[in-house]
């Protein structure tokens, strides 16, 4: 398959998340890692034009071929819903394809597990850490977006193409 870069989205459930580009190249290299943080002061229409923000400069600067964000799931699908569905706005706007899985099918086609709860996060966590470092792996919601982001790799190498 040729190179691919995938931006994986953690999406804001509170004020914070995070997103990641991994390029297919060498079984997956970081290319950029960053975070979201919407604030109480702001409007929502800020929060929207943030993300807009984001997703433009992660597609148009580092090149961005295919964006994976978490499946919204209760109990706080509620607080995602509208920040995943918009960035699967602004990816279809951009002309990139969207992949949207569930935490538990990221980890199995990355870790290998699926299984539910706050040792599923403390792995992905230390597994992402090892993988990409300490230095750009500073938090838990950028570790979720590089997991959603080299998931999306996997997708590609096991399917043969972009959904």
């Amino acid at each position: 398959h040729p190179a691919m870069r995938v931006l994986g989205f953690d999406a804001p459930g509170g004020r914070a998340g995070a997103w990641a580009v991994v390029d297919s190249r060498r079984g997956g290299m970081l290319s950029g890692v960053g975070d979201v943080e919407l604030h109480d002061k702001e409007s929502e229409a800020d929060h929207y034009r943030k993300l807009y923000v984001v997703f433009r400069e992660a597609i148009a600067v580092l090149n961005v071929q295919l964006f994976v964000v978490e499946q919204p799931f209760y109990p706080v699908s509620h607080r995602i819903a509208q920040y995943v569905g918009a960035a699967k706005i602004y990816a279809a706007s951009f002309r990139v394809n969207w992949l949207m899985l569930t935490s538990s099918g990221a980890r199995k086609l990355v870790l290998g597990s699926g299984g539910p709860g706050k040792a599923a996060k403390a792995e992905v966590l230390s597994t992402m850490i090892a993988r990409f470092g300490a230095r750009r792996i500073t938090n838990q919601h950028r570790a979720d977006a590089a997991l959603y982001a080299l998931a999306g790799v996997r997708y590609y190498e096991t399917h043969g193409g972009t959904p």
